[in-house]
């Protein structure tokens, strides 16, 4: 197998969230070393990335600047948004056509959906990162269950973060026995944080994350609220898009 040389990554968007700062890491990571990355929003935004992005790191976007300054408009008139798919996979099989990538790792379902329609024929392989709890996806919503199903038999890998979520898969969906499957947790970045100096914090939780329900943050504040039962002193600190309207505060 030839040294990896061109990887292009694919994402919805890099508004902040979790996966998105992992692609980050891994797209800073890999310049580094010398591999040409490319990243690739498949969503509508063409905003720059919420993380830090390395200047060597080529940017694609699925959509034009045009669509994107009307797509409130778009939105009126095709509200089912059908046509605005197939001109983000057109663009998106240019995009891939021009780059020349050896591997593709599509983060989430459906940018990777996306991508193995964008690259129909193109004999590119494409790698499929899980980060969500499959099931409550599909508990959610049902009919995702059939509009994903076809597609997990054509990666010619996968990531998960968890044996727990490897198994969650396996049991929805089918893959092909030469589908490598393979579990890597997520990379740690280097922080300036780790220079400064620490003030002993004793009693104190910290919780960092959005706030969404695939954090389970009810869960945390009901175990806080025991525990402080028995030990008043503790105090817990949340990091992270937490909103005071919140019904986690009601």
């Amino acid at each position: 197998m030839s040294p990896l040389k061109k990887v292009m990554f694919a994402i919805t968007n890099m508004d902040g969230s979790g996966s998105q700062r992992v692609i980050s890491i891994l797209c800073n990571r890999f310049v580094k070393l010398g591999i040409e990355v490319a990243l690739c929003y498949t969503g509508k935004s063409r905003k720059q990335s919420a993380y830090p992005l390395d200047e060597r790191v080529q940017v694609f976007y699925s959509r034009s600047t045009v669509l994107e300054k009307f797509s409130k408009i778009e939105s009126l008139l095709n509200p089912g948004g059908g046509a605005n798919y197939h001109t983000s996979i057109i663009n998106l099989r240019k995009k891939v056509k021009q780059f020349k990538p050896q591997v593709i790792i599509a983060f989430m379902d459906y940018p990777a959906k996306m991508m193995l329609s964008a690259c129909r024929g193109l004999k590119v392989p494409i790698v499929f990162t899980a980060r969500t709890a499959i099931e409550d996806v599909i508990k959610a919503n049902k009919s995702l269950e059939d509009l994903f199903k076809g597609f997990y038999n054509k990666y010619k890998g996968v990531v998960f973060q968890t044996a727990e979520q490897k198994n969650q898969y396996n049991k929805l969906f089918e893959f092909n026995e030469d589908c490598k499957q393979t579990i890597i947790f997520n990379p740690i970045e280097p922080s300036s944080l780790r220079d400064k100096k620490k003030e002993p914090t004793p009693n104190l939780l910290v919780a960092v994350g959005r706030e969404h329900k695939a954090k389970n943050y009810p869960l945390l504040l009901h175990a806080f609220a025991k525990a402080i039962e028995a030990i008043p002193e503790l105090k817990l600190s949340i990091y992270g898009r937490i909103w005071p309207e919140s019904e986690l505060f009601s």
